[in-house]
């Protein structure tokens, strides 16, 4: 442990020592210092540049981020290395280690990665924002943040969510707030013997009555299936595509159409068995 101090913090004499006996001369001390200061410009400046290469382009700001993050990391090494080749440094057996390290570490980092590669198609492509209102799997919210590691959700009940990018991008997911309006369906019972065309035009004068619904003309009931205890009626409609707004909406049209079933005689039936007694018992 001693003796690894000691190396640690002789290294710089040891590669001063090193310097003083090569042959060099002061220009290849001033180049040297010039390749550093450039790259370490490079670097400081490198989202700058960025910007200025992509102000064409509609890019997210945090894909601009990213980009000049590796900008950075690539000029300050490309400066390293050429500085110290112009010292005389053998580069090979640094490259050499730094390749077999970096595939160590990519493997050891491979779900980083992925999720930085994820966050950056997220911001690229842009299946959806922050305050956008997705669904994914046995999540539902409001999406909060987009960072490189997570898509970070804020569900309907108050909880945060952190869902990593590369499975955001690997599975399918809906957005529910990509338009500004979408359709939902209420099924609903009316009892055999009902005047089906009757019950189809209640029914979309009542959902055409409440205000929250758009594109009101877009209405219908459709007849969809003979059930035991009654026929089913599928009543469908377009509102607001915000997820709170939505299910106000749907408890509205729910409302009206069972007040304007009561108004015009059309019974929901209940669910029922008859029971047939044999002669004699």
């Amino acid at each position: 442990m001693v003796n690894s101090l000691e190396t640690l913090t002789n290294w710089p004499i040891s590669f001063l020592m090193y310097l003083l006996a090569k042959e060099l001369i002061l220009e290849d001390y001033i180049t040297t210092i010039l390749v550093v200061l450039v790259a370490i410009l490079f670097a400081v400046f490198s989202k700058r540049i960025v910007h200025l290469f992509t102000s064409r382009f509609k890019i997210d700001s945090e894909v601009i981020n990213i980009l000049s993050k590796l900008l950075a990391i690539f000029a300050l090494c490309l400066g390293s290395f050429y500085a110290l080749s112009n010292l005389g440094v053998r580069i090979g057996p640094i490259l050499g280690t730094v390749g077999i390290g970096g595939i160590a570490l990519a493997f050891a980092l491979q779900n980083l990665v992925l999720n930085l590669l994820g966050s950056v198609l997220i911001h690229s492509r842009r299946p959806f924002r922050t305050g956008d209102q997705i669904e994914f799997t046995e999540h539902e919210g409001t999406v909060v943040d987009i960072n490189t590691r997570t898509v970070v959700l804020l569900t309907y009940g108050g909880n945060l969510v952190h869902i990593p990018n590369a499975k955001i991008m690997d599975e399918p997911f809906v957005n529910l707030t990509k338009e500004q309006s979408r359709r939902s369906s209420l099924d609903i019972l009316v009892a055999y013997g009902t005047d089906l065309q009757l019950a189809a035009s209640v029914a979309i004068e009542a959902i055409r009555s409440c205000s929250d619904v758009t594109n009101e003309m877009l209405a219908d009931a459709l007849v969809t299936q003979f059930m035991n205890f009654g026929i089913n009626m599928e009543l469908r409609f377009w509102h607001p595509s915000e997820q709170l707004l939505a299910n106000k909406v749907v408890n509205d049209v729910a409302i009206a159409v069972y007040d304007a079933f009561n108004s015009n005689g059309i019974e929901i039936p209940l669910p029922q068995s008859v029971i047939h007694y044999a002669k004699g018992s």
